[in-house]
């Protein structure tokens, strides 16, 4: 894995698609084994009825880099800047890609907000994160009519909870592929290199 200070300067010196194939799209991360991964994609898997094959799970944030490229506030204010080292306060942040659990989402969101007396449905920031090529899913709305959408909580609740994770939360974005991830992480990126005391 890359250290911050050679991370910094590749960050002013080569192009940004390329340090997000490198570094931040690609296989692997500082801190989530294989097995740990494997056991995201067959949660997922077993859940939504599908093949693991049909699920790519990349870890995303302080997890995958061993340091976190965004400046955050706490519960309390007190702002963390970036290029943080991972921690124990850290959560595991992880990208799931998959047309399929997109898909199944997507259309029971839809159908949803069809059937709302008002339109367009407007629930938290569900509309401008899908716009943006992903899907939050704490952002969903609470129905118990949205049944693909409430089997992802149980998933992450029971990885978070596993010591195998070492009871670290373990949270995830749903997309639809690797375009939109990409798209994501570069945002990522221009926020570190615009922002950071290189």
């Amino acid at each position: 894995m890359i250290g911050v200070e050679e991370f910094k300067q590749r960050l002013q010196a080569d192009s940004l698609q390329e340090l997000a194939d490198e570094f931040l799209l690609a296989d692997g991360a500082a801190h989530v084994t294989e097995d740990q991964f494997n056991l995201i994609r067959q949660k997922l898997a077993d859940s939504y009825g599908l093949d693991d094959e049909a699920i790519k799970i990349i870890v995303t944030g302080s997890a995958k880099l061993g340091f976190s490229l965004i400046e955050k506030r706490d519960e309390d204010g007190n702002v963390r800047p970036r290029f943080r080292p991972f921690s124990v306060e850290s959560d595991i942040d992880v990208a799931v890609l998959s047309p399929q659990i997109f898909d199944l989402v997507w259309f029971e969101l839809s159908a949803f907000a069809a059937n709302r007396p008002w339109f367009p449905l407007a629930h938290k920031k569900l509309g401008p994160y899908l716009v943006s090529g992903w899907l939050r899913p704490d952002h969903f709305p609470n129905s118990g009519a949205l049944m693909n959408c409430r089997k992802w909580f149980p998933i992450f609740a029971g990885l978070s909870a596993d010591i195998r994770f070492g009871r670290r939360k373990v949270r995830a974005g749903l997309f639809y592929s690797l375009e939109q991830l990409r798209q994501y992480q570069m945002r990522s990126l221009r926020d570190a290199l615009s922002g950071a005391d290189l």
